[in-house]
């Protein structure tokens, strides 16, 4: 079984961002995800978050909405990435997308230590073949077991382990990607994977594999002398259309319950009956919601017995306020709940909390990070 935490957050874009930039550091200090899925992106933020979570990796794909729009974060030492893909379901935003990650839980008990190599997608200097994937003098091994010297000594174990360039190694696409529409085709062939090699199959199939099958990193000792068999998941976000959009308040037709519909065709093809997980800025209360549960999605607090908290706005806010507090803007006319998490199949949520987080009195975004902790239950041994 494997236990993490999801946090999904809107990071307001580029608003008031030189104001917010320390309470963005802190909280990702305060409060490090396993999982993290952003909206509002921008190149600036995707920078701090690498810098603040030094032992995650994120997608590192050329479709400008990775960087723009949202992106999808995870701790090397617990998931590997078996693929990608930006789907596009009608969200009114330039390269807008459903965002997707299909994540494979590492086994515990060493199996990665024992390779010595990563099963994230190969980045460019890998392709060669006759190359090892693992950076020379270094182990992919979780951190603790490789050896790579831990950074400040309040970062919470598991957090550290940049890679030796100063960054993060950033995985790609295991499929052709179509820049145009931001989605990945056909999973590729035999023909498209490096000769002598097999890439991370895109549509790996749960079936426990044979022992002579098993790809190095996917096996792991069991407690019961066999093999501990990891479950894989779709992990996506979306950011749906804000109800202020020019043609919505053009026409007084809301677009957000089509895009529900089409995020579920797309996560009943990529997902199945099995694990998922999607989380969103939902940007309404009431039908897209519903479009999702009838679909069999359940939100985290939901599951839990209670209702979710109120996530906007935040108060208070830098802004263009006046009055007695000049510099920061006023509260919005409605409080609301719409950023969520939602799950379906085997996955099941421990504990839910909207997190209010200041520091030295700033919030780090006009939205409140909605963080989930989740069990995956191991695959059942053949």
């Amino acid at each position: 079984m494997t236990t993490f935490v999801s946090m999904t957050y809107n990071l307001w874009g580029g608003h008031h961002l030189d104001a917010r930039v320390p309470a963005l550091r802190s909280l990702f200090e305060v409060r490090p995800p396993d999982l993290l899925s952003v909206q509002e992106l921008t190149p600036r933020l995707r920078e701090l978050i690498d810098a603040a979570l030094p032992g995650h990796r994120r997608v590192d794909d050329p479709f400008p909405g990775w960087g723009t729009q949202s992106n999808l974060w995870w701790r090397d030492d617990l998931f590997t990435l078996e693929e990608h893909g930006a789907e596009d379901v009608g969200i009114r935003a330039e390269h807008a997308r459903l965002f997707w990650a299909r994540l494979r839980a590492r086994p515990s008990g060493g199996g990665d230590a024992a390779s010595g190599r990563s099963d994230a997608a190969p980045g460019p200097s890998d392709a060669a073949p006759g190359r090892s994937d693992a950076a020379p003098g270094r182990s992919n091994a979780a951190p603790g077991l490789s050896g790579v010297a831990f950074g400040a000594s309040d970062t919470p174990p598991g957090r550290e382990g940049p890679h030796p360039t100063g960054g993060h190694r950033q995985t790609r696409s295991l499929g052709d990607t179509d820049a145009a529409s931001g989605r990945s085709d056909a999973a590729p062939g035999p023909s498209d994977a490096a000769p002598g090699r097999s890439n991370a199959a895109p549509g790996l199939s749960d079936v426990a594999l044979g022992a002579s099958d098993t790809p190095p990193g996917r096996e792991g000792p069991h407690p019961t002398g066999g093999h501990r068999q990891t479950r894989s998941f779709v992990y996506a976000t979306a950011h749906l259309t804000w109800p202020g959009h020019p043609q919505e308040r053009a026409d007084d037709v809301s677009p957000r319950v089509g895009q529900a519909r089409n995020i579920v065709a797309a996560l009943d093809r990529l997902a199945g009956d099995g694990p998922c997980l999607f989380t969103a800025d939902v940007n309404d209360y009431a039908r897209p919601l519903w479009v999702l549960r009838e679909a069999g999605f359940a939100d985290a607090f939901a599951a839990l017995g209670r209702s979710s908290p109120i996530t906007h706005p935040v108060v208070p806010l830098p802004g263009e306020g006046q009055g007695q507090r000049p510099g920061w803007a006023a509260p919005e006319p409605v409080a609301k709940a719409i950023d969520w998490q939602f799950h379906r199949g085997p996955l099941r949520p421990r504990c839910a909390e909207v997190v209010e987080f200041f520091h030295e009195g700033v919030a780090p975004s006009d939205h409140k990070p909605v963080v989930v902790t989740y069990t995956l239950p191991d695959k059942e041994k053949p």
